[in-house]
């Protein structure tokens, strides 16, 4: 995460950022920042630390930079962006990174999720995910900050 705050300040682009460190009265002013300021067009969020009782209907793209073993913390931390109050579409994309101990996660997560579903436990709403290469696609973290929140 401090690589992308890092990133983020070079570019100059107005964010929040919410980890662990951050206190929970603190959480809700930055949410709020975000959420009704146009200027923070970015929420860096650790799962752990978003993953419920957060609401970001003002965005309309997550990039997610990290994994989590419990597949329904992920879900749970989508479900940040996809809730009563949203009126646009949202882009959900997971980096993974070859030669990162996430290129071993995600094929679990996704039989972790399979399982789940085929028990008629959760909806795998990642089953369609696309895997993508994103080297044959050109597509910088620029592009996504180029997009309207």
């Amino acid at each position: 995460m401090e690589g992308l705050s890092e990133f983020l300040k070079e570019k100059k682009v107005k964010f929040i950022k919410i980890d662990g460190s951050v206190l929970s009265s603190h959480r809700h002013r930055l949410v709020k920042d975000f959420q009704n300021n146009n200027d923070v067009t970015v929420a860096l969020l650790s799962i752990t630390a978003c993953s419920t009782g957060l609401t970001l209907t003002s965005g309309k793209l997550v990039i997610f930079a990290e994994l989590y073993w419990n597949p329904g913390t992920l879900l749970q931390a989508e479900d940040r962006i996809h809730r009563i109050g949203q009126n646009s579409s949202v882009d959900i994309h997971y980096i993974v990174c070859k030669g990162t101990v996430d290129e071993y996660v995600w094929p679990v997560l996704m039989r972790k999720l399979n399982v789940l579903q085929s028990l008629g436990i959760g909806d795998n709403k990642l089953k369609n995910a696309d895997v993508t290469n994103i080297s044959s696609q050109k597509t910088t973290i620029d592009d996504f900050l180029n997009q309207k929140k």
